[in-house]
């Protein structure tokens, strides 16, 4: 019995010199750089290693986390261990925002969708800090150039204080030329268009001196209709792409609104409206509209499988296209509806 005791306390002792494992020493760190060393680990080969973490303390104070470094061999049941500390600090420092920035052949539609960053266009500190930061963004055209005016905020959880700063982002060489586009959400919210291409019975054409950076559109498609010296069957089609993504702004706010036009607590007038509200577009705004707002809102589906994308109004009109005859001309407004199913919020 005291052999085979002898020889069990064998196999689970520690491994010998030449296996050794050596964790780091015990260190303190900022909240938003922390990394954990590895241990030095002498003649580790055919050897697991595993690591276990044990956190203790909150954000808002001095919080350790103990580092465990197993090294098994599987094959002789031996196992050597180590542990070292990592102290977190929270993040007291001074909150330092993005500088300025300058962006070349980049997309609006990109930067205000949050799709492309640069190292110069992030605070110090992350959100797993107890500093949590977030940004509204203001478009400012001024051809040939643009700007996107970030506005950006760090609230700090521990003591409930807010910090505020400006950043400018710079857009160089748009990767298309941009027209005010009178492009709305049903709420009233514009739309971003980073591509107008006009065609002339089925051909692309170019706008010549009809072109008027940021100008109306209306203007640009007048000028068009007159220079073109239209016939009667003759049509000029805008078409509008890289349109922003247009499930961007559903949230649960549509669910609600849905929910009161059926209970009649407040029900859509606007035909641009009851258009959203019909999610599914079997021409009824019901029960079957929340259930398929709801899948969509949790992801569940990949593509929408009703319709083919948003409804057009041309000035509170339906219509299939942006196609213009030359009686149409000339055109006194153009005031272009893009109905998201789903979105009929005017929030």
């Amino acid at each position: 019995m005291i052999k085979q005791l002898v020889a069990l306390l064998f196999v689970w002792s520690p491994f010998l010199s030449a296996q050794q494992l050596v964790c780091p020493p015990d260190v303190s760190k900022a909240c938003h750089d922390i990394t954990f060393d590895l241990p030095d680990v002498m003649d580790g080969s055919g050897l697991e290693l595993i690591t276990q973490k044990e956190f203790s303390g909150n954000s808002c104070e001095d919080r350790t986390i103990t580092v465990t470094y197993i090294l098994i061999d599987a094959e002789a049941l031996e196992q050597a261990q180590c542990q070292y500390i990592v102290t977190v600090k929270p993040y007291n420092e001074f909150t330092l925002f993005p500088r300025d920035t300058i962006l070349s052949g980049v997309a609006i539609s990109e930067v205000l969708n949050k799709s492309v960053y640069t190292d110069g266009m992030f605070p110090s500190g992350t959100n797993e800090c107890n500093i949590f930061f977030s940004f509204e963004d203001i478009l400012v055209e001024q051809f040939p150039n643009a700007f996107v005016v970030r506005n950006w905020s760090a609230e700090n959880a521990c003591d409930n204080t807010t910090a505020l700063a400006t950043q400018t982002i710079r857009l160089t060489n748009l990767p298309h030329n941009s027209i005010a586009t009178q492009v709305n959400e049903c709420g009233g919210k514009e739309i971003l268009v980073d591509k107008i291409e006009f065609y002339y019975n089925g051909l692309l054409v170019q706008q010549g001196e009809c072109f008027a950076p940021f100008d109306s559109l209306h203007q640009t498609l007048n000028c068009l209709a007159d220079s073109l010296l239209m016939q009667d069957d003759d049509m000029i089609e805008l078409r509008l792409t890289d349109i922003t993504d247009p499930y961007i702004g559903i949230s649960t706010i549509d669910i609600i609104d849905i929910q009161r036009h059926i209970l009649g607590l407040k029900r859509f007038e606007e035909p641009c409206r009851l258009s959203a509200g019909d999610v599914n577009r079997d021409g009824r705004i019901n029960g079957l509209d929340l259930v398929e707002l709801k899948r969509l809102i949790l992801g569940l589906y990949t593509e929408w499988p009703f319709g083919d994308g948003p409804e057009l109004y041309v000035n509170g009109e339906l219509r299939e296209n942006l196609s213009f005859r030359k009686e149409d001309f000339p055109l006194t407004q153009l005031e272009i509806t893009v109905v998201n199913q789903g979105n009929p919020s005017t929030n």
